[in-house]
């Protein structure tokens, strides 16, 4: 019998890259269409008076707009982080090959 290790390409990484990959799509279409209201704001779509049901708008829309692209950043981050943590090949026998079966 061989002890030869059979390596293939990591399914896990793949995974990982395919679904940083759709979370992305999802931030940047988020990214657009908050920037499209607060841009639309900006041009006086909703006027009223100071400190008025556009202003408090405006700012919750904002202030929504900046949480979510921190929490997109983070993201990204966290699947550069696991995506970096796999290696590209592993061995067939591997929890990355197997972990459906596992539970993992």
């Amino acid at each position: 019998m061989s002890d030869d290790v059979v390596l293939v390409a990591n399914p896990y990484r793949a995974e990982l890259v395919a679904q940083k990959a759709a979370s992305g799509s999802v931030a940047d279409r988020l990214r657009q269409v908050l920037d499209k209201a607060i841009t639309a704001f900006e041009a006086g779509a909703w006027v009223g008076p100071t400190g008025g049901a556009s202003d408090q708008a405006y700012t919750q829309l904002t202030d929504d707009r900046d949480q979510a692209r921190s929490t997109a950043d983070a993201v990204e981050d966290e699947f550069d982080y696991a995506i970096a943590g796999q290696p590209q090949q592993v061995s067939i026998n591997s929890w990355q090959v197997h972990r459906h079966q596992i539970g993992v």
